[in-house]
């Protein structure tokens, strides 16, 4: 057998995720690390893993594995072909012979008799007025929340940050590989606080106040910034220009760029798709300038896959990378090693922009939402599933405009100025309108009545939202606890992150008033009961029990 295409994350089979010389899309025919003796009569290719029949009806996988593809019962990713159900088997065998002797034979007899007479008399004055205190949590409340592709990570009042979801490269810094349903804190740096946040599929990278960046997750092609290939399952400083600080920073799938003050933006990480914007191919571990164009100056930046784009000074937009379906806005689908502009509508300038994995969208001032790029589940928000390769305008719900806007991967979010939610696209339970119908156009989050969402932000398959009094709610795919709801129940309208994990959260009413209630009771309650059990048992028990395990983990 021989595979050949993209190996990144071991889906072809022969040991590895690259060539051997770092390369990352493989173009030549490559032989597939056969299990002895076995052969292959049949093979399938899914998105990121594949799986083979063998001649004897055995089934191996390889490859991708978050979701359980491989059918191994674990989430670990396989470079080489795997039994179907190879983790499953429980790691102990224990043989138990049973020949056990015990005799008891309790008789009990009981004649209870009871007679009793009450009466009671109560004058009470109430008026209740009940007064719920919001729940508390361990992080106290958040200030911001980002979501990533099968993760999330906030802001806690006081600069502290915690994380939740996907964990295998360790994204959520909490110093494991080992996922969480449940936010958990970041191992932060001596005297450190974070103001801002941002999760990828692989990694995380947050900034403090002074503009210094720190990273940390997966590591394969540098996307940290620190110099090196080593994976951190805490923050690392990234090696920072000299004289240099940023202002945002944002995340991709193998990259990471920042913003500076003066508009300069910097790159790092994977390059192979020319996601780093400076005219070459080469991965680089460490900040490097992109090749800005002439006389233009970035006030943000915005990445999610293999693109990037940066909203300009004057209201238009560059972006540069992977283009396949037109993400780029240029009305092309070539790549670019360089930012090339966006054809922007006409007379119309742009406020904010979010980058997907193969789609962007961005707000006018008059809070008018545009997208482009992929739309094969209804994310461009235009009533249909063409994709666009120059920006085209979202129907908008009567008498809405957005404030705020957020491109998942294959879904789309936004937030009106008054603090409501709308989504749109791919629906396994993302949109929040508590159904799993995909939606072509903007519908109304269910929101719990009364909320008002400040920050909002669309992941892989799942959405998560700040509301004003700081408590977090998600809704969506939950496979890796991306819901921060303690399980892994997928929920088709918002749910309060963290409400199920924990009895430390507290509710407490206050009751005043005026109220009179007058009760007499006189109950007299004679009862007789006589109660005889005999029971007799033998039971003769004698165990051996032989245990051994093999645990074997590539």
């Amino acid at each position: 057998t021989y595979c050949w295409g993209n190996g990144a994350e071991g889906q072809l089979g022969n040991g590895t995720t690259s060539d051997g010389t770092g390369e990352l899309f493989i173009k030549v025919p490559v032989a597939v690390t056969m299990p002895a003796g076995v052969l292959f009569s049949a093979i399938e290719t899914g998105y990121y893993h594949t799986c083979a029949v063998t001649t004897t009806g055995t089934v191996y996988c390889w490859g991708y594995n978050y979701y359980g593809q491989l059918g191994t019962c674990d989430s670990v990713r396989r470079t080489v072909p795997t039994l179907l159900g190879i983790a499953c088997v429980p790691a102990s065998t224990s043989t138990v012979t049973k020949t056990a002797t015990k005799t008891n034979t309790p008789t009990r007899t009981a004649t209870p008799t009871r007679t009793s007479t009450s009466t009671q008399t109560s004058t009470a004055t109430r008026t209740p007025t009940k007064t719920a205190t919001p729940p508390t949590f361990a992080w106290g409340s958040f200030t911001n929340v980002n979501a990533g592709a099968f993760n999330n990570c906030a802001i806690a009042t006081g600069g502290a940050a915690y994380c939740w979801g996907n964990n295998i490269f360790g994204q959520l810094g909490d110093g494991t590989v080992i996922s969480s349903g449940n936010p958990t804190a970041v191992n932060m740096p001596a005297g450190v606080t974070f103001v801002t946040i941002y999760p990828g599929m692989t990694h995380s990278c947050a900034l403090t106040a002074s503009g210094a960046a720190y990273c940390w997750g997966g590591n394969m092609f540098g996307q940290l910034g620190n110099g090196s290939l080593i994976e951190r399952a805490t923050p690392v400083a990234v090696t920072m220009p000299e004289g240099v600080t940023f202002i945002s920073i944002t995340v991709g799938i193998y990259h990471t760029c920042a913003i500076t003050a003066s508009g300069d933006v910097y790159c790092w990480g994977s390059n192979r798709l020319n996601q780093l914007g400076n005219g070459m191919t080469t991965d680089s571990t460490i900040p490097v300038l992109i090749t800005m164009p002439a006389e233009i100056t970035f006030t943000f930046i915005a990445t999610s896959g293999y693109s990037t784009c940066g909203l300009t000074s004057i209201g238009t937009v560059y972006c540069w990378g992977y283009n396949a379906f037109g993400q780029l806005g240029n009305g092309t689908t070539t790549d670019s090693a360089t930012p090339v502009a966006v054809t922007m509508p006409t007379e119309v300038t742009f406020t904010s922009i979010s980058v997907s994995r193969y789609d962007v969208c961005a707000l006018t001032a008059e809070g008018i939402a545009y997208c482009w790029g992929w739309n094969a589940t209804g994310q461009l928000g235009n009533g249909t599933t063409t994709n666009a390769t120059t920006p085209t305008i979202v129907t908008m719900p009567t008498g809405v405009t957005f404030s705020s806007i957020s491109a998942g991967w294959s879904h789309t979010c936004a937030l009106t100025s008054s603090g409501v939610a709308y989504c749109w696209g791919q629906n396994s339970g993302q949109i929040g309108d508590g159904t799993i119908i995909n939606r072509l156009v903007p519908v109304l989050v269910m929101m719990p009545v009364g909320t008002i969402v400040v920050d909002i932000g669309a992941g892989a398959s799942h959405t998560c939202a700040l509301a004003a009094n700081g408590i977090a709610y998600c809704w969506g795919n939950n496979p890796n606890g991306e819901l921060g709801l303690c399980n892994c129940v997928a929920n088709i309208s918002p749910a309060m992150v963290g409400m199920p994990c924990t009895p430390s959260s507290t509710n407490t009413p206050t009751t005043t008033g005026t109220a009179t209630a007058t009760n007499t009771r006189t109950a007299t309650n004679t009862r007789t009961e006589t109660n005889t059990p005999t029971d007799t048992r033998t039971a003769t028990d004698t165990r051996t029990a032989t245990d051994t395990r093999t645990a074997t983990n590539t």
